[in-house]
């Protein structure tokens, strides 16, 4: 097991946070394309309870159950209400969604309050009772000055749901929100089709993220590879034999991405 630095974790106040969207890195095509998504339902990442690799995983993730967590690209999950309530412990988390409706729906379904309002071009939602600030806003586009620091980050659809292309800008954003010594526990899925990738889900190999986070200050050890029971039905309708769904805990130092254990640690 890699042995990973250890650091004093600092508790944010995320809800006075101050967060800027400049621009639409995105695109309007791809916001076009995820918000047409979202108001026909077409939302099958989409899960009704907490991801349970989130659960098994949290204490390496958060040891002092008082972190301030980002979750990017974080639609309606279930996750933000764990993550924001006593039995996670005391973290102050901080979500990041293109589409507003997913948003909305976040509250509306879960019968939460917030204080709407506007900073920059995102909207921002902070609800009330629990310490869970959302921002509907690009992440890719989050202005380099913002506020924002996280201790840890959760990251279950995010890097799969992104284009190849902006795999790089994306990693670049997220660890410039992040203390040094901050962890991310990454989900990823991982498979073999023929041709181009069917996703999203696009499939994310331990090579892949090794090539990413290299460079870039980050320490990696995988916390568990399984076959995935429940696999993307158009994965395998593409030609993939197996789904794995592989568990990573990503940790922000100054040294080179590496895992010892690892038998491909080459770039992608």
């Amino acid at each position: 097991m890699l042995r990973l630095a250890s650091r004093a974790l600092l508790v944010a106040a995320a809800a006075t946070a101050t967060a800027y969207c400049s621009g639409d890195i995105q695109g309007q095509k791809d916001r076009d394309g995820w918000e047409s998504r979202w108001a026909a339902s077409q939302i099958g990442w989409h899960r009704s309870a907490v991801n349970p690799g989130l659960v098994r995983h949290f204490e390496s993730l958060c040891p002092s159950r008082a972190c301030t967590v980002l979750v990017p690209l974080c639609g309606k999950s279930q996750d933000l209400l764990w993550l924001s309530s006593s039995e996670a412990g005391e973290n102050s988390v901080i979500g990041f969604e293109l589409v507003k409706q997913a948003l909305d729906q976040l509250h509306s379904e879960n019968n939460l309050k917030a204080a709407v309002d506007r900073v920059g071009s995102a909207t921002r939602f902070r609800a009330q009772g629990r310490d869970l600030t959302t921002y509907a806003c690009d992440f890719l586009a989050l202005a380099p000055d913002t506020s924002i620091q996280g201790d840890a980050a959760f990251d279950r659809g995010s890097l799969v749901a992104l284009p190849l292309e902006a795999r790089g800008a994306y990693v670049d954003k997220l660890l410039s929100l992040m203390h040094d010594g901050g962890r991310v526990l990454l989900l990823a899925v991982e498979y073999d089709v023929p041709g181009v990738s069917p996703g999203p889900p696009h499939s994310v190999s331990e090579s892949d993220v090794a090539r990413l986070f290299a460079s870039r200050g980050c320490q990696y050890e995988v916390l568990h590879r399984r076959e995935d029971s429940d696999p993307s039905p158009k994965l395998l309708k593409a030609g993939a034999k197996v789904v794995y769904e592989v568990a990573y805990l990503i940790t922000k130092t100054n040294s080179v991405c590496s895992n010892p254990g690892s038998q491909d640690n080459s770039a992608a």
